[in-house]
């Protein structure tokens, strides 16, 4: 089972990651996944796999020094994956831009993750919200900061931590507050929605 989604920032692949169905390892991304453990295998295989149908391509997806999934020319990539789905997001510009994609499972236990996940502000708009919704609310923003994140890390080249960024929602769209640019910020937005047990979130970074 796939589904195919068009979304503003370039068409998601969602695949379910099956241990009984999953493909072996291409040879020519073989070197790329030395010294996995089955588990994280199947994840790496089934992301590429989805990045692959969206695409459009049966071209090998090599890994760049800060990890991101190395794509076509004028295409931008992103890979995410939980334990049961992986995702593969791919737009096809000539523009300057960078895209980044996350998958977060609302089946998985968060654990006492919100002072690290979020800042104070955030924390705050949690407030009066029951227990559902208030997982729901961290997991969105949690998504949200790993897909900026892995948008904004092939010009940043740094690690950028949960604090260091805030999530604003303004109506569909998602916009983040942040000091880490210096100098030659991009406009970063963001959206998040849900499918089944998945909180899924893109970003869309532009550099002029």
């Amino acid at each position: 089972m796939r589904n195919r989604f068009h979304t503003p920032h370039g068409v998601l692949v969602l695949v379910p990651i099956d241990p009984a169905t999953s493909p072996g390892v291409r040879d020519d991304e073989r070197d790329l996944t030395a010294g996995y453990a089955e588990r994280r295998l199947r994840t790496f295989v089934t992301g590429r796999v989805a990045l692959r149908l969206a695409l459009g391509s049966d071209l090998a997806i090599g890994r760049t020094d800060r990890g991101a999934p190395i794509v076509p020319p004028g295409w931008r990539g992103s890979i995410s994956h939980t334990d049961r789905w992986a995702g593969g997001l791919a737009l096809r510009t000539d523009d300057d831009v960078t895209v980044g994609l996350d998958l977060e499972s609302v089946c998985e236990s968060l654990g006492d993750v919100v002072s690290h996940v979020l800042v104070p502000s955030e924390i705050a708009q949690l407030v009066g919200l029951d227990e559902q919704a208030r997982t729901e609310a961290v997991l969105e923003r949690l998504s949200l900061k790993e897909a900026f994140y892995k948008a904004v890390d092939p010009r940043l080249r740094r690690f950028v931590g949960f604090h260091q960024v805030a999530v604003q929602h303004e109506a569909d769209l998602v916009r983040f507050v942040t000091g880490v640019f210096h100098e030659h910020a991009p406009a970063v937005e963001g959206r998040v929605w849900r499918f089944g047990e998945l909180v899924i979130s893109t970003v869309l970074a532009r550099w002029s």
